[in-house]
């Protein structure tokens, strides 16, 4: 099974508001999926697209609690 991102997790990581993530959604800045009303992330790409940018990943815990 793919792991996926959500949005507010893809807001917080960025440091702006969701409707910013859904905007940059709409306008294909961000790989996506769409499936009816959902936009589908993988993780993976996610990952991908951050480093492309230079933006440095959250460090987690074991747990997934942010460091």
């Amino acid at each position: 099974m793919v792991k996926t991102i959500t949005v507010p997790d893809m807001a917080q990581e960025l440091g702006v508001g969701q409707r910013k993530v859904y905007a940059m959604l709409r306008e294909n800045q961000i790989p996506h999926v769409r499936s009816g009303a959902l936009y589908l992330v993988s993780r993976a790409a996610w990952d991908l697209w951050l480093s492309t940018l230079g933006i440095q990943q959250p460090s987690t815990s074991r747990n997934g609690v942010l460091q």
